[in-house]
This record gives C-alpha cells, sequence and structure tokens, in this order.
C-alpha cells in the first residue's frame, strides 16, 4: 500500500510534466515554421544572398588582378554558402563577361559622369566613384568602381530594364547622366 501512494502522485508529477511539455514542442514547431515564412518574405532578410556582390568581386579580380573572368567568378562561386541556380550562374558570367569587354566605354562613361558633377570634386568624393588617382593601389576604390561599372552595365547596355538596387540613390542619378 505504501508504493501505490508514492506512485499516484508520481503519475500525476508525470502527466503535468507531460502536459507542460507538449504545448512548448508544438510551439517551437510552429516558431520555427514562423522563421522559415518570415524568411521567404521579409525583403531586408532575403532567405538567399543577392549575386551582386559576387558579380563586383569578380570584377574586381579581373580588373585588377588580372584573373581570368571564368577562373574569379568560379574562384568565389566556390566560396559561396549557397548554390546558384543555372539561370543565376548564367547572369553571373554574363554580367561580368559584359563588363568585361565593354570596360573601356563603361569607363569613359562613369568619368563623363562624374566629371559632369561638380559635388564630387568639391568634396573629394571620386574614390566613392571608382576614379580615384589611387586607383589601382586602393581596394575600396576599386570595388566602388567595379559597382559603378556594373551599374552602368546594367542601366544603360544590359536591356533588362533591371535597377541596380546596390547603389544609392545619391549615386544612380549621377550615374544616369
Amino acid at each position: 500500500m505504501h508504493t501505490s501512494v508514492l506512485l499516484l502522485p508520481l503519475a500525476l508529477l508525470v502527466d503535468h510534466v507531460r502536459a507542460f511539455t507538449a504545448p512548448l514542442a508544438r510551439q517551437q514547431h510552429l516558431y520555427s515554421h514562423h522563421l522559415q515564412l518570415r524568411a521567404a518574405s521579409d525583403p531586408f532578410r532575403p532567405a538567399k544572398a543577392s549575386i551582386d556582390p559576387l558579380v563586383i568581386n569578380a570584377l574586381q579580380r579581373v580588373l585588377f588582378k588580372d584573373e581570368p573572368a571564368d577562373a574569379a567568378v568560379s574562384a568565389l562561386l566556390q566560396s559561396r554558402d549557397d548554390a546558384l541556380t543555372p539561370e543565376e550562374d548564367a547572369l553571373v558570367r554574363s554580367r561580368v563577361h559584359g563588363v568585361v569587354h565593354s570596360a573601356q566605354e563603361l569607363r569613359f562613361t562613369l568619368a563623363s559622369a562624374v566629371s559632369r558633377h561638380a559635388f564630387i570634386a568639391k568634396y573629394g568624393m571620386q574614390g566613392d566613384y571608382g576614379v580615384s588617382e589611387d586607383l589601382e593601389s586602393n581596394p575600396l576604390a576599386q570595388l566602388n568602381h567595379a559597382e559603378c561599372l556594373l551599374a552602368l552595365y546594367m542601366l544603360h547596355r544590359e536591356g533588362r530594364g533591371e535597377e541596380p538596387a546596390f547603389v544609392d540613390a545619391e549615386k544612380l542619378d549621377v550615374l544616369r547622366g
């Protein structure tokens, strides 16, 4: 009789623990489902990273480190956490090759756009557009140069009608001319 008296409170305790933990498990499942839905629909934290930084980094390697375009893209793709779809891979390669083949014209367009806006020289912002005198030795100016060339390519040469989302409004106004 003594054992049954002890088993009854133990059984009640187990029932209370089950009653308490079952909703927690359901809440955790619902919360993880909520995070998955939010990641799929959150424009500020997209589920998949943009390809634009990949293109810009590849352009910097090709334009300033004399690395072949396909080798630069392949090396950067291997270091990426998520895989690209075949369409994204083709778009990355197309943009890198397009900018490289149009580099002379795009550089002239960039220099012309910067020279038309006096505030850039007045405030020493040439490095923000990648047209500074220390371009060959300044990695940040090189990235800005590659970014501006890509934006110009997307705006004036690519023909997809896609706005370069990686460029701020002020820089975009300058590049539009």
